[in-house]
């Protein structure tokens, strides 16, 4: 069984995606992105990565409204 509350992160063509299940994390994230970006930038060049992509958690249904 996988890990529901792992937070993963993702490089693909200069985009670092970072997505995590637990939508107080990732407002944290969100608040903390450019920091984060620059911090990602200064250890693997700017070059490597250009932005900096927050998925946010699914909104689990409730079931049927009536």
């Amino acid at each position: 069984e996988p890990n529901t509350r792992a937070t993963t992160v993702e490089l693909h063509e200069g985009v670092l995606t970072v997505r995590s299940p637990d939508p107080r994390w990732t407002l944290e994230i969100t608040r903390s992105r450019d920091i984060v970006l620059g911090r990602v930038q200064h250890y693997l060049g700017a070059e490597h990565v250009k932005s900096l992509r927050i998925e946010k958690p699914a909104v689990k249904s409730r079931g049927p409204s009536s």
